[in-house]
C-alpha cells in the first residue's frame, strides 16, 4: 500500500488582532517531515512508525504548523491545497491520511479543514479512503464528515496520545485499502459552548464524558468515539461541542448509545460553562499560602498563547511586582523589541525597560528595573507525554531578575507548558514557590504532578471566556446556543 501524508495545522482565535501569516508557519516538505518528526511523540511520527511496522509505503508530501493566533491569512490554505493536489495527482497512492486541527478559520474560509478534505476527494474519488487526525478542540464540520472516510481526534487533554491517533490512522487505511472493512460516521450536534478550563479530562465533567466515550469504544465494531467540546475562539457555524462516532457497520440500532453519550454532555452543561476564575489579589494571596510541596501555579487566562492570545501581555506581572513576589517566575512576556535588545547585553547588565504590550495595543505593559541573568538558546527539545522530541523555538530569550521575580522574555510565541521551558532558562520548577504562566490545560501533563496548588487568575485578553460567553461578542454560532442563549434544548432522539 503507498500511503500519502500531508498536515496543516492551526487553532485560529477570531477574536485576537493578531493576524497569522505565512511567515508564522513552519513549513516541512515530504524529506523534511521524514527528519522532523521521527522518533517525536506526534501524529506524524506515529503515522511513520506505523506504516513501518506494517509494511506500508510513505509518500510524505507537505506539512505545516503555527502557534494558534488570529485570524490566518487565506493564501496560506490556498498555497497548502494547491501543492497537495499537484502531489496527489502525480502520486496517485492507495490511501491518504491528513494531520488536521479542525477549528482553522482564515480570512476567507470558515471552514478550512472541510475545504481541504474536500479537494483531497475531488483528486481521489470515492472509492479511496482518506482518513483525518483532529485535534480534541476540533469544530466539526458536516463537510469534514463527509468528504474524509473516517475523523480521528484525540482522546485526551492535555494532548498525550497524538502519537497514537496516527498509528490508528494508518492501520485502519490499511484495513480499509485492503477491503476488510468499511466505515459509517455518526456526527451530533449539541448546542452548548464550553470553557477550555475546563475541558481537561483528568479531572472534573470532561474526565467523566471521556470515560463514557472510553466505554463507548469497547462495545462492538466502534473505531472511535470522540466528545469534541470545540474551540470557542474559532466562533464558526460548527463551533460547540460535537460527538462523532466511527463504526465499522452500518447499525442504526446502536446510535442510542451515541445519543445518550451526547445527552451526557448536555447534562454537564453548566459545569462546563463556568468560570471559577480568581481575581488577581485573591489568587496571589492563596498562592503565597505554600506548604513546600511545590510551586503554587498562577494561570494567565487572558493570555494563553497556546489559545491565540499574544502573550505580550505584562497584566499579571505588573501584580506580581507590586506584590514583591519572592522566590517567581513570570513565563512569559513576548516582545521581539526586548529580546533583541536584551540580546545586545551581557549577562549581569543592569535592566531598564518596558516590557509587554509590543504585539497587541491592548496588551498591559510595564517597567522592568533589574539585571540580565541569563541570555539561554532560543531552542529546546520538548520531554514528557506531549509531543516529546519536538524541537520548540522561542527565539532571542533572556531571563530578567527583578525583585523576587524572573521574568522570562522572548521573542516568539512558545506555550510555557514543559518542564524543558523552564529547565532550559536553568530553572527548576520544583524550586520555587511561584510560578506564573499563560496556559491553562496543556501545561498539566507536566506540571500537575509538582504542584502545590493551580489558581486560575481572571485576567484581560482575547482567551478570556468571561465577557464573550455573554453573547454578544459572537457572529457565527449557530443560535441558540448555551450559555449564551436563555432558552435551548437538546433532544437526541427527537424524530427527526
Amino acid at each position: 500500500m503507498r500511503l500519502a501524508v500531508a498536515g496543516l495545522m492551526h487553532e485560529t482565535n477570531v477574536f485576537s488582532s493578531l493576524p497569522t501569516t505565512d511567515e508564522d508557519f513552519t513549513w516541512s516538505n515530504g524529506t523534511e517531515m521524514l527528519t522532523r518528526f521521527a522518533d517525536t511523540k506526534t501524529e506524524v511520527g506515529g503515522i511513520l512508525n506505523a506504516a513501518k511496522a506494517l509494511g506500508v509505503e510513505v509518500e510524505p508530501m507537505a506539512y505545516a504548523d503555527a502557534i494558534p493566533g488570529g485570524v490566518v491569512d487565506h493564501s496560506v490554505c490556498e498555497h497548502f491545497v494547491g501543492g497537495l493536489v499537484e502531489a496527489l495527482k502525480r502520486a496517485q497512492p492507495d490511501a491518504v491520511v491528513l494531520v488536521l486541527h479542525g477549528a482553522m478559520v482564515t480570512d476567507e474560509a470558515l471552514d478550512p479543514e472541510g475545504e481541504i478534505l474536500r479537494a483531497t476527494r475531488e483528486v481521489l474519488g470515492r472509492g479511496k479512503p482518506i482518513i483525518a487526525t483532529l485535534d480534541f478542540h476540533a469544530n466539526i464540520s458536516r463537510a469534514m464528515v463527509d468528504h474524509a472516510t473516517a475523523l480521528l481526534g484525540y482522546d485526551t487533554n492535555p494532548h498525550v496520545d497524538m502519537y497514537e491517533k496516527g498509528w490508528q490512522a494508518v492501520e485502519l487505511a490499511s484495513l480499509l485499502v485492503k477491503g476488510s472493512i468499511k466505515v459509517h460516521s455518526n456526527l451530533i450536534r449539541v448546542p452548548m459552548l464550553t470553557m477550555m478550563i475546563n475541558q481537561a479530562t483528568t479531572a472534573g465533567p470532561m474526565k467523566e464524558i471521556a470515560a463514557r466515550a472510553t466505554l463507548l469504544k469497547r462495545t462492538e465494531n466502534v473505531l472511535a468515539a470522540n466528545v469534541y467540546p470545540g474551540f470557542w475562539p474559532s466562533d464558526t457555524p460548527a463551533t460547540g461541542l460535537n460527538v462523532l462516532v466511527v463504526r465499522s457497520s452500518r447499525d442504526e440500532s446502536k446510535g442510542r448509545l451515541d445519543g445518550e453519550l451526547a445527552e451526557a454532555a448536555w447534562n454537564e452543561r453548566a459545569r462546563l460553562a463556568e468560570a471559577n476564575l480568581l481575581d488577581p489579589e485573591e489568587a496571589m494571596g492563596l498562592a503565597a499560602v505554600n506548604g513546600g510541596t511545590g510551586p503554587s501555579i498562577l494561570c494567565d487566562i487572558g493570555d494563553i498563547t497556546g489559545a491565540g492570545a499574544p502573550g505580550d501581555s505584562a497584566f499579571l506581572l505588573r501584580k506580581l511586582l507590586a506584590a514583591g513576589s519572592e522566590n517567581s517566575v513570570f513565563a512569559s512576556v513576548v516582545d521581539p523589541v526586548a529580546a533583541e535588545r536584551l540580546r545586545t547585553l551581557r549577562v549581569g547588565s543592569a535592566v531598564c525597560l518596558r516590557l509587554g504590550g509590543s504585539l497587541s495595543p491592548d496588551s498591559a505593559s510595564v517597567e522592568v528595573k533589574g539585571c540580565l541573568k541569563a541570555k539561554p538558546p532560543g531552542t529546546y527539545v520538548r520531554g514528557g507525554a506531549r509531543a516529546s522530541g519536538v524541537i520548540e523555538d522561542r527565539g532571542p530569550t533572556a531571563l530578567i531578575q527583578c525583585g523576587g521575580v524572573e521574568i522570562i522574555v522572548t521573542a516568539k510565541r512558545v506555550m510555557p507548558d514543559t518542564v524543558e521551558y523552564f529547565s532550559s532558562l536553568g530553572i527548576d520548577p520544583t524550586e520555587k514557590s511561584i510560578l506564573a504562566m499563560k496556559a491553562s490545560v496543556h501545561f498539566r501533563a507536566a506540571f500537575e504532578p509538582i504542584a502545590a496548588k493551580i489558581l486560575l487568575v481572571d485576567t484581560p485578553g482575547p482567551s478570556n471566556p468571561t465577557a464573550r460567553f455573554q453573547g454578544r461578542a459572537f457572529q457565527r454560532v449557530v443560535r441558540p446556543c448555551y450559555p449564551i442563549d436563555a432558552d435551548v434544548s437538546f433532544a437526541p432522539f427527537a424524530a427527526p
